[in-house]
């Protein structure tokens, strides 16, 4: 027996409704979907959470994740038509790109981009709503692109080898969305749970360091608490006696306004205050070096940052920010956590899109005018400029330059001749 032939078995589809909204049922989940019966998956995470939670109020989650969007957003794109024996050309005028920079009535391209590229980094999965014109000459084109908001979008089941049957915007419990799958473009991280009711989503980087982002909150208000309370460190007081049982109210009153206007404050920052008598002792609080707060928040920066694929040295580090460490910071955050991004986008839009604009059509990443690659550039160029075993074009094409007619050709040094001497010409 198969493995899908498990699923083609009868089953109470009753119970099976009733069993979905179990986590721990992932068997009577897994039966479910493949009925193919056109039901919302459960969603583990609960990424609603890592908006209002994470993202809104930890300043340097908030940080990291408009960074790496802002840089995803900026990167450009060109249209290239691959030809036989590997050769392609570029294609400079084409209504993709068009599309790309203005993907809809409201929204130009950073802002378009920027928010697909937050909701995945927040949520683990993206997804726009590509209405493709149905009829005519432009038939499975598309005229504009919309983003979903993804903590709120939600999959559907589909069948044994197309296990997405659909997506649901749930607006309000009782208001929604639907779309079919092949008008959403979807993209996502990997997610290596078995379970079959939830592969489908992408893992969040923020799940994964969601514990990491709640000790950072902590920290936070641990924080922000002994800055309310900076004031005296301590007050010695007067232990139980006659007199102190005798005190009215009126007097208790003064005593509780004397000692405010003594411990509250930064002017008060460090003083310990004393009454008269045998004398007792209370401390108000450890400071923030006491706590350690200062060290955890910079293993917790360290920590996030990796989990984003980003240098710590762009995000507060300032042991590591002179110019050439924060030069080379740019350079690697954005090869290890900007440019997978952009081609994770690139490689899904090829996939959905480009097949109705031509069978040889892709987009493809223009990394020549990206500031943080530069560096990286002019080192190629002088070393192509001695690689004179390549042709021009191919010199062209390394650095990201469309091929011209007019330098398919080699260069030779003036000072190279063959071994035996002669001066042939050696092209």
């Amino acid at each position: 027996m198969g493995l899908f032939d498990i699923f083609k078995k009868q089953v109470n589809k009753d119970e099976v409704v009733k069993e979905l909204t179990d986590p721990s049922k992932k068997v009577a989940r897994a039966i479910y979907q493949y009925l193919g019966s056109k039901v919302p998956i459960w969603k583990e995470a609960n990424t609603t959470q890592y908006v209002t939670n994470g993202y809104n109020i930890n300043q340097l989650v908030y940080a990291i994740i408009q960074w790496k969007a802002q840089k995803c957003a900026m990167i450009d794109f060109e249209v290239v038509e691959y030809l036989k024996g590997g050769k392609y050309r570029v294609v400079e005028d084409h209504p993709v790109l068009d599309l790309l920079e203005n993907p809809n009535k409201w929204q130009g391209k950073q802002e378009f981009f920027e928010q697909f590229y937050g909701f995945k980094f927040i949520d683990g999965n993206s997804y726009i709503y590509t209405p493709f014109i149905e009829n005519g000459v432009n038939k499975g084109k598309l005229n504009e692109m919309h983003v979903l908001p993804a903590p709120i979008t939600e999959i559907v089941t589909g069948s044994d080898f197309n296990p997405i049957g659909g997506y649901i915007v749930r607006h309000t419990p009782v208001i929604d969305s639907k779309f079919e799958a092949n008008e959403i473009m979807h993209s996502r991280y990997a997610n290596y749970d078995a379970d079959y009711s939830s592969y489908v989503y992408g893992v969040s980087p923020m799940q994964a360091a969601w514990r990491l982002i709640q000790k950072s909150n902590s920290n936070n208000a641990a924080a922000k608490s002994s800055f309310d309370n900076m004031g005296a460190l301590g007050v010695l007081f007067q232990k139980d006696t006659e007199l102190a049982r005798d005190i009215t109210d009126e007097q208790r009153k003064k005593a509780q306004y004397q000692l405010d206007r003594k411990v509250r404050g930064t002017d008060n920052k460090g003083r310990i205050i004393n009454t008269i008598g045998d004398y007792g002792y209370i401390n108000f609080g450890a400071n923030p070096v006491d706590l350690a707060l200062i060290e955890d928040a910079r293993m917790t920066r360290e920590e996030l940052c990796t989990v984003f694929h980003v240098d710590p040295a762009l995000f507060g580090a300032k042991e590591a920010s002179s110019f050439n460490n924060m030069k080379e910071a740019r350079k690697v955050s954005f090869i290890d956590g900007v440019l997978p991004e952009v081609q994770g986008f690139a490689d899904e839009f090829n996939r959905h899109v480009m097949p109705a604009y031509g069978k040889n059509l892709q987009i493809r990443i223009v990394k020549s005018n990206i500031p943080e690659l530069q560096a990286d550039l002019k080192e190629m160029s002088e070393w192509l400029s001695r690689a004179y075993w390549l042709k021009e074009n191919e010199k062209r094409e390394a650095m990201g330059y469309k091929a011209d007619s007019t330098m398919d050709v080699f260069h030779i040094p003036a000072n190279l001749l063959p071994q035996d001497g002669t001066t042939e010409n050696i092209q």
